[in-house]
């Protein structure tokens, strides 16, 4: 069994970290380790990773630490983050809830419980990834349609004051004939902004 995902595995422990990595690997994902905190934030900045598993008494820079220290980073927000610990007191668990901390799973950990949330929740990152690509492609579909029915105005514009001239010009005077190239002017500038805008929501549509 293969599988893209890159988990990052933080423990103090090393028996438990291995423990932890061999489970994952098994289960055909590519495991980073580290064993506190502050290494994983170094591996990070080479590698982000799909989903952390940490645990929350480290030395150095604890779990809460190292969840704040990755949320507080734009690119790695989403992250989901399962944090493993021996504590079994509510409130120690609930101070990991009120941070936002995807889940808690109690040391020894069961191989079937790690294994279905790390599952669970890389599917629901990828949901929502899914979800956002199909609401930005749609956004961006209905402003490139407008954008299209937009670009007929300023084009119109200038096809009417190149008909004008055609049709009138032998009777223009120079004043007359600046002020239609300079709404030929205004007209082409305007298009060619619109034609910008447009090939932006193109680009970034066929990057969706």
């Amino acid at each position: 069994m293969t599988n893209q995902n890159v988990i990052l595995a933080v423990d103090d422990q090393p028996m438990t970290l291995a423990a932890v990595a061999d489970i994952l690997q098994d289960a055909g994902y590519d495991v980073l380790t580290a064993p506190n905190g502050l290494k994983a934030l170094q591996i990070m900045e080479e590698q982000m990773p799909d989903l952390i598993v940490s645990d929350v008494v480290m030395p150095e820079m604890d779990g809460y630490q190292f969840y704040e220290a990755v949320r507080a980073t734009s690119t790695w927000r989403m992250i989901p983050f399962i944090f493993l610990t021996a504590q079994r007191e509510q409130d120690f668990i609930r101070r990991g809830y009120s941070l936002g901390a995807d889940l808690y799973l109690i040391k020894p950990v069961d191989v079937e419980d790690l294994l279905l949330a790390v599952e669970t929740r890389l599917k629901r990152i990828t949901d929502i990834q899914i979800a956002a690509r199909e609401e930005v492609g749609q956004a961006n579909k209905k402003k490139i349609e407008t954008l299209g029915h937009e670009l007929f105005i300023p084009l119109s514009f200038v096809y009417s004051n190149i008909i004008k001239m055609k049709n009138e010009g032998d009777t223009l005077n120079l004043r007359a004939t600046i002020e239609i190239l300079n709404n030929m002017q205004r007209g082409t500038e305007r298009l060619a902004t619109l034609i910008e805008e447009l090939m932006s929501y193109v680009d970034s549509d066929s990057n969706v």
